[in-house]
């Protein structure tokens, strides 16, 4: 079930909005407190890399995160229409982003093709599993755009 859909423009002054709502959303669904931690630092990450990567010397575009709740664990996909990047590229090739998900989540994957943007995909267990009822929204919540104020 998805409790979050988020669409952004992919700039560095909406990377702290998109993993506090994010994390919001994660803390609802019953994550542990521990375990928010890695979520909060794979959402910057995967986030930072659309921002540094994915339309570099283009127009800005967009970044996506959307989180559900598949079977007692919290999935998270940050994604992007950017220009992709190279599968066969090593996570020792570039920084440390993705070595950091990696290490962090449960499971992990990332999909991509060159021109055919980026998504990285994270599962992390949840503390509790929780039924739909529990959760504070009634089955989904999108949020079209960030306003700084």
């Amino acid at each position: 079930m998805t409790i979050l859909s988020v669409t952004a423009e992919a700039g560095a002054e909406n990377i702290p909005l998109l993993r506090n709502v994010v994390a919001h959303a994660a803390r609802n669904a019953g994550i542990s407190e521990e375990r928010l931690y890695d979520v909060k630092l794979c959402v910057t990450e995967a986030a930072t890399n659309v921002v540094k990567h994915a339309y570099a010397g283009e127009q800005r575009g967009a970044v996506r995160v959307d989180v559900r709740v598949v079977e007692g664990e919290l999935e998270i996909e940050v994604a992007d229409d950017g220009r992709g990047m190279d599968p066969a590229r090593r996570v020792e090739d570039g920084g440390y982003g993705l070595g950091i998900i990696y290490q962090l989540t449960d499971r992990s994957s990332v999909r991509t093709a060159p021109g055919s943007g980026v998504k990285v995909w994270m599962a992390f267990p949840l503390a509790e599993a929780r039924s739909d009822a529990n959760l504070p929204w009634e089955s989904k919540t999108s949020v079209d755009r960030f306003f700084v104020l």
